[in-house]
């Protein structure tokens, strides 16, 4: 199983944490539409520990016990 987790409001209508199906061959790409998640709304992944932006992590490789985090742009003021 993938574990994904999802921080602020990337958590709306989907929760903290996440459990996928691995499927051979999967993505970062995969795992972000099959949560219905858009990746412009992503500032930073990280998947077993390399992090980069969404568009450098788009084709990184997942593996069956993956751990991923997608985390949104930071906001405050």
């Amino acid at each position: 199983m993938i574990t994904v987790k999802l921080y602020a409001y990337l958590r709306d209508n989907r929760g903290k944490s996440v459990e996928l199906s691995y499927e051979e061959g999967m993505t970062i790409k995969d795992v972000a539409k099959a949560l219905n998640l858009n990746l412009a709304d992503v500032s930073i992944v990280i998947c077993d520990g390399k992090d980069d932006i969404p568009s450098r992590m788009v084709d990184h490789p997942v593996k069956p016990d993956s751990l991923i985090h997608f985390f949104p742009p930071v906001a405050g003021g």
